[in-house]
């Protein structure tokens, strides 16, 4: 099995998506715009499970957690 490595050794890092509207995705997922802002997490408790539940959906959509 070969590695690839999508750096250039650029000493600024690497960007993946230029803009909020550009699409990526990770395992073979569909590619997916830039999630929306997620509420603060200060408040009650209800306030905290959705932001999290937010950060999940977030993440499952990329392809970062499984679903």
């Amino acid at each position: 099995m070969s590695i690839r490595h999508l750096s250039d050794q650029n000493p600024d890092g690497t960007v993946m998506g230029a803009g909020a509207g550009d699409r990526i995705a990770f395992y073979g997922a569909t590619p997916v715009a830039q999630a929306g802002a997620i509420a603060s997490t200060a408040g009650t408790a209800s306030t905290t499970a959705n932001a999290v539940n937010a950060i999940l959906t977030a993440l499952r959509n990329l392809g970062l957690v499984a679903s």
